[in-house]
């Protein structure tokens, strides 16, 4: 019986010591596993990511912009080595839009492109710009282009000609604000026979100047010039038989004196004709204040005139031109 109780005894003893055991192996297991602390993990992460330490900033040059228009965009990087660091930029807009470039790479940290916002699309738009793992972007508003009011102006040299004579012709673009424009298609017609130098073209600091040569049509003849959607016109009045007449104030006249004379223009129904160019002379030494004037609204150009003098001396022809015309008158001194 003594015997059975010792070996029962030791039996107990060695069952209460393997529990003992078990805890001893886990305790040492945990040792020889510790894992470093999140820390140090996440600066492990942070030298294995050059851009960890970067920002990257998108800039318009300004805060809104209209359709179809450009805007200058400027992306930015910002720590310590942004100078240094290569990195390619792709340049996105979420309402649409173009970039140019679209893409590229930094250079000493900075990226420049230009924006051109959409033709039918308003409201806020967000550009963003996306390097690596590094995402930036900036809110910029799109609004509705403006409209340009243009304004075309016709511009003759000479208000009225004969037949088949020429003027110079041009034509001024500019905009709402007074300022010309630049580069625009010019194209005119005439409501009358007529010639022109060039029928289209294109406008050079705010002008197109070309040439109208007058048909065999007698009439008020309107030269159209059609522009950024917008017309202009002007009227040249074309008389192909006009009639020149000479009306001195005195005639005969003394010898070394001074009078008026009178140049009337009208057309072939009798009717004065305004703004023709009348250019006069003498055949005999005769003496003008002016060898060219203009007709007004009465169809009249009037000049003033000292008679010739000295021994011998009796006569004077003035001679008259307008309008490809010329008419003449003998004037008798005394």
């Amino acid at each position: 019986m003594r015997i059975c109780f010792v070996l029962l005894s030791l039996l107990a003893l060695t069952v209460i010591l393997i529990p003992g055991c078990s805890g001893v192996g886990e305790e040492s297991y945990s040792s020889s596993w510790t894992t470093l602390p999140a820390s140090v993990e996440k600066n492990d992460a942070d030298m294995a990511d050059p851009t960890a330490e970067l920002k990257m900033t998108v800039l318009p040059a300004q805060a809104s912009v209209q359709n179809e228009n450009s805007v200058p965009v400027s992306v930015s990087l910002v720590g310590s080595g942004s100078a240094d660091m290569e990195l390619q930029v792709a340049m996105s807009s979420v309402l649409g839009g173009k970039f140019d470039p679209e893409k590229g790479e930094f250079n000493n940290g900075s990226f420049m492109t230009t924006y051109t916002a959409p033709a039918d699309v308003t409201g806020s738009n967000e550009i963003v710009a996306l390097a690596g793992s590094l995402l930036a972007t900036s809110a910029i508003q799109i609004l509705p282009k403006a409209i340009v009011a243009y304004q075309v102006q016709v511009v003759p040299a000479d208000l009225t000609l004969g037949r088949q004579q020429t003027t110079s012709l041009t034509v001024k673009v500019t905009d709402s604000n007074g300022w010309s424009v630049n580069d625009s298609d010019v194209i005119l017609t005439s409501s009358l026979q007529g010639v022109f130098g060039s029928t289209t073209g294109t406008t050079e600091n705010g002008a197109f100047t070309t040439t109208f040569t007058s048909g065999d049509t007698s009439g008020n003849c309107k030269i159209s010039a059609t522009a950024q959607g917008t017309s202009g016109a002007a009227t040249i009045v074309i008389s192909v038989v006009p009639e020149i007449t000479i009306i001195p104030t005195l005639n005969p006249a003394a010898a070394g004196s001074t009078q008026q004379v009178s140049v009337k223009v009208t057309d072939e129904r009798k009717q004065p004709l305004n703004g023709v160019k009348v250019f006069i002379t003498s055949s005999n030494g005769g003496a003008f204040a002016s060898t060219t004037e203009e007709t007004g609204d009465d169809g009249f150009a009037c000049f003033e005139y000292t008679a010739p003098a000295g021994f011998g001396v009796v006569s004077d022809k003035l001679i008259v031109q307008a309008l490809g015309l010329s008419a003449s008158v003998d004037m008798v001194l005394q």
